[in-house]
């Protein structure tokens, strides 16, 4: 039974999610008036996510370019994906990003494979007085069927 494009969409993000990397971030004490916390990457102290949510929001229906002149039905180009992932702290996530939107995932299973890529990234990081709330990741990825080779 070939997997279905909702099932395996969410594997591949969570996966992605899960090899992360996403560092926690350190602030030094002011010494003093007029000076300013140094903020720093800790790249020994890997932070899991507690966090993640993922959905599709979009659905774009079309004839593949290569189809186009066989009169072929519509089938699914594009879907839009809002993946929300939160932390117990602020963490760097550039690693992470670069990582993700490079990521083409071959579709186990399916008929053809899919890329997946990281269209954009909302970042809210918490307040420095308030240590209990972590970062918060808001991305828009879509996925669009790949060529078909041959």
């Amino acid at each position: 039974m070939a997997i279905r494009l909702k099932e395996f969409a969410y594997a591949a993000i969570a996966d992605a999610v899960e090899a992360g990397p996403f560092y926690a971030v350190d602030y030094d004490v002011a010494q003093g008036a007029g000076e300013f916390q140094r903020m720093r990457i800790l790249t020994e102290k890997l932070v899991v996510p507690n966090g993640l949510e993922a959905n599709e929001t979009n659905v774009t229906m079309g004839v593949p370019r290569e189809k186009h002149s066989k009169g072929f039905r519509k089938e699914i180009t594009q879907v839009t994906w809002h993946v929300i992932i939160s932390f117990a702290e602020e963490v760097s996530c550039e690693d992470f990003l670069e990582t993700f939107s490079r990521r083409i995932v071959p579709a186990e299973g399916a008929p053809r494979q899919f890329n997946i890529d990281l269209e954009s990234c909302d970042i809210i990081n918490p307040p420095r007085n308030e240590p209990s709330q972590g970062t918060l990741l808001t991305l828009v990825v879509q996925i669009t069927p790949a060529p078909e080779l041959g």
